[in-house]
């Protein structure tokens, strides 16, 4: 029986000894396909693209019911910068009888990568007349019209998951960003709100209900919230800088000072802008 190991793990010589001791499974006895797709991860740590290759075509030819010998197969040709092997696999696995909405989802995610936005459009169209009620394609889709500027296509969906699945944050985050950008200030708040309420360490939607509370010129609830998401997550200098900023544009330069001292002691002066800004305060230029 192969044990698989954490290939990451293991020495230049160690691959070459679980190379050997695969392809002595393989000639000796029945495998499962998660044997080949062990022997082509092996192959390609050591960058010996061919021997990876035909490891995932074997995997295929003998099992081609088991999916990630496919996506394997297609990765490899895309991290090995052959992006028009990579098009023509994924789109082989869209296509073939036994796909899904993963297999769509990763071409679609290919053309996004490769800024062809008009084909992953035109393919989350028609995998949403094919797979309409797919939670994951839907917000996959709801997240690409919002990002494109189609907001209306964007909030059919989004109410659509919503409606299939209001326990899901992250749909509930990117709907209150969406009716933001609409100016919808109330129910963009209602999303923040409830976004945080199913996930409390929902740092994101903490911030951004802070920044649209200083929008909106509530202060008090804007420094709340800034808190929160500093709180959530402590080494987020987004937070420090804007509750800083905010604190000086209102006239507190010492709470601006001591929040980005703090910032600056526990994450060493990592952060370029938070230095120069807690310098201009020092120097009274802000």
């Amino acid at each position: 029986m192969i044990e698989f190991k954490d290939i990451h793990d293991l020495e230049e010589s160690q691959i070459k000894q679980e190379i050997a001791v695969v392809n002595h499974y393989i000639k000796t006895m029945k495998v499962e396909a998660d044997a080949f797709n062990y022997l082509g991860a092996l192959y390609n740590e050591l960058e010996e693209f061919e021997n990876a290759e035909q490891a995932y075509k074997n995997a295929i030819e003998r099992y081609p019911e088991y999916r990630d010998s496919y996506e394997n197969l297609a990765m490899l040709y895309l991290i090995n910068d052959m992006s028009e092997k990579a098009e023509k696999q994924f789109i082989m696995n869209m296509e073939s009888p036994n796909s899904d909405t993963f297999d769509i989802l990763n071409i679609v995610y290919f053309y996004l990568d490769s800024d062809e936005l008009e084909k992953a459009e035109d393919i989350l169209l028609k995998a949403l007349e094919q797979y309409p009620n797919d939670a994951s394609l839907i917000n996959v889709a709801a997240d690409f019209f919002n990002n494109v500027g189609k907001n209306d296509k964007a909030e059919e969906l989004y109410i659509k998951s919503l409606e299939n699945d209001p326990e899901n944050a992250e749909t509930h985050y990117n709907y209150a960003i969406l009716q933001e950008n609409k100016e919808d200030f109330e129910k963009a708040e209602t999303h923040y709100h409830e976004a945080l309420k199913l996930s409390q360490d929902y740092s994101s939607a903490a911030l951004n209900l802070a920044v649209l509370y200083e929008k909106l010129d509530r202060i008090e609830d804007a420094e709340g919230y800034y808190i929160k998401a500093i709180v959530i997550e402590p080494d987020n200098p987004d937070a420090y800088y804007n509750l800083a900023l905010m604190y000086a544009s209102t006239g507190k330069k010492n709470h601006a000072k001591s929040i980005l001292k703090k910032y600056m002691d526990a994450n060493d002066n990592d952060d370029e802008e938070i230095y120069h800004f807690y310098q201009e305060l020092m120097a009274e230029k802000v």
